[in-house]
């Protein structure tokens, strides 16, 4: 019998979840250069306010999954439009994000592999991975958490010797909408998408730990993306700005003694499961949310529904690989905010309302 998700599993899956989005850290140097650092303290602090909000929905609703709560705040009726946004929320995040790894496959380890193939094999294996379940997913969250951030720091050692603490100065030389961006960029995009861990709730073994396992995953997450940008920061300097890819280009700056060299393509590979781990936990999030709106008892046929969209929408979303950088750098940070704050907010006050109206009715 399966003992269900424990807190820690959960914490450290929201983690690996969160740090998965650092080869997306283009999108904040663009507007904050050298100040970049800030502009992940001022996320964390505005994302644990957002989770708080998680949180108090997670405690009102132990052991429900977004679907269920949506039916309780607002009805049966409301609820059920309100959990379709959210899924199509989710399955935005999926094409997205497998876009996001076909692009980086593509340009860095397999440049003469069309791309249909590569998202196709991609999406297979995802697809396996949600079929074992929530529980068997989250399993691995711990280790790549715990490789991702040994392989940080073992490549921030052996990058010493380009380190300059001058490369963060001068500091606050921006213009203060360009902070406000950067933070919004880093809230809404690699921090807060944490919201489709409210699907796998129900699994958990201690639902009261809900809230807390996200905060700790938060912090963890954050924490690690923090030293990559720290890291690319003190060895790229301005020039960070203008790089495609910085956070791969300065790993690819190892040389020692020419016995370390191409330890990019190790790192690279990191990259791969981290996206890996994370779209498989936004597929999952999109069938059980499907499944659970439909009543369906099993999910094995919209497991195959889904990874056809995929790979369909993946390919066709955009026409070319620049306008997916313009959208992450401009408009997705704005439309995550209407299913990330906006739409647990309302929930919450709504359940809120409901209560007190139910309270004194019955008084």
């Amino acid at each position: 019998m399966s003992e269900g998700i424990r807190t820690k599993q959960l914490m450290f899956s929201v983690s690996a979840f969160i740090t998965a989005s650092s080869i997306l850290t283009k999108n904040l140097y663009a507007f904050t250069v050298q100040d970049s650092w800030m502009a992940i303290i001022l996320a964390v602090i505005t994302s644990l306010i957002i989770v708080a909000v998680y949180a108090a929905l997670a405690n009102r609703f132990p052991g429900c999954s977004l679907i269920e709560i949506n039916d309780a705040a607002f009805g049966p009726i409301l609820g059920k439009a309100v959990s379709a946004m959210y899924i199509f929320y989710f399955l935005s995040l999926l094409y997205f994000n497998t876009l996001d790894l076909s692009s980086f496959i593509k340009e860095i380890i397999l440049p003469n592999t069309p791309v249909i193939m590569t998202i196709v094999m991609f999406v297979f294996i995802c697809a396996w991975a949600v079929r074992t379940g929530a529980e068997s997913m989250t399993r691995y969250g711990a280790l790549l958490t715990f490789i991702v951030t040994g392989t940080i720091l073992l490549n921030g050692f052996l990058l010493l010797k380009y380190v300059n603490i001058r490369n963060f100065l001068p500091m606050f030389t921006k213009p203060i909408k360009n902070y406000l961006i950067g933070t919004h960029i880093m809230t809404m995009l690699p921090l807060s998408e944490i919201l489709c861990f409210i699907m796998l709730f129900p699994y958990m073994k201690q639902k009261k730990d809900a809230g807390k396992a996200l905060s700790g995953g938060l912090l963890i997450g954050a924490a690690v993306l923090f030293l990559i940008v720290v890291r690319d920061i003190s060895v790229m300097g301005n020039v960070i700005q203008i790089a495609s890819r910085p956070t791969f280009m300065v790993a690819r700056l190892v040389d020692v003694g020419e016995v370390l060299t191409r330890l990019e393509i190790i790192y690279a590979f990191i990259l791969i499961a981290m996206l890996f781990f994370k779209v498989s936990i936004l597929y999952f999030s999109a069938v059980s949310a499907i499944a659970r709106v439909l009543k369906l008892e099993s999910y094995t046929y919209l497991i195959v529904i889904i990874g056809v969209l995929t790979v369909i929408y993946s390919m066709s979303i955009f026409d070319a690989a620049y306008e997916h950088a313009i959208w992450n750098m401009t408009a997705a940070a704005t439309y995550s905010t209407f299913f990330i704050v906006l739409l647990p907010v309302v929930t919450l006050l709504t359940a809120v309302i409901r209560k007190a109206s139910r309270t004194e009715t019955s008084l």
